[in-house]
């Protein structure tokens, strides 16, 4: 069976806050058998009308599960830059949408992000509910590290895109299951 493609961009729109969960998480496990992987990696950089927008985009593939697929998504780290507060967010994508938190979006919204993981939601036969992490080998990715490398880069329509090496860490378990 092919794995299911999702795509996330991470981008939190202004104003905007995002619900809790509808369930809660019954244990948390790393994601070492393959349930998911990270695909590619890629900052994309546009610049319309001298507004500039840096997203991070991140394209899963998820694996036949032992349970219900609930939930795909990340966690984030980031700082303001306009007042050095640190603040954490998750992030969530389904099979209809993907979600964005944006890095960089007029002079008012400017975030550095600290690090980030990446998870699924599984509600297995039984009725548990758990969340699958994909992360650093138990400590988070970092963009410094996830860009370091030979990347590339590609145009788009008013910027550009610059793709992560496939052979970083965040690319780990894709090499392993392939």
């Amino acid at each position: 069976m092919r794995p299911v493609t999702f795509f996330i961009l991470v981008l939190f729109i202004l104003g905007t806050s995002f619900a809790s969960e509808e369930y809660e998480i019954d244990s948390n496990y790393e994601s070492t058998n393959c349930e998911f992987y990270i695909d590619s990696f890629y900052l994309e950089s546009k610049s319309h009308y001298g507004i500039p927008d840096v997203s991070m985009v991140t394209n899963f593939k998820v694996n036949k599960q032992w349970g219900k697929l609930l939930r795909i998504g990340q966690w984030v780290k980031f700082e303001e830059k306009s007042n050095n507060k640190k603040n954490e967010m998750f992030v969530f994508g389904d099979y209809d949408r993907s979600i964005e938190f944006l890095i960089k979006k007029t002079r008012e919204m400017d975030r550095e992000i600290l690090e980030f993981a990446y998870f699924i939601d599984i509600e297995r036969p039984e009725g548990e509910k758990v969340r699958l992490w994909q992360s650093n080998e138990r400590s988070n990715f970092k963009i410094s590290d996830v860009m370091s490398g030979l990347t590339y880069e590609t145009s788009i329509p008013y910027g550009k895109r610059e793709y992560a090496n496939q052979l970083v860490e965040l690319f780990n378990q894709k090499r392993s299951c392939l």
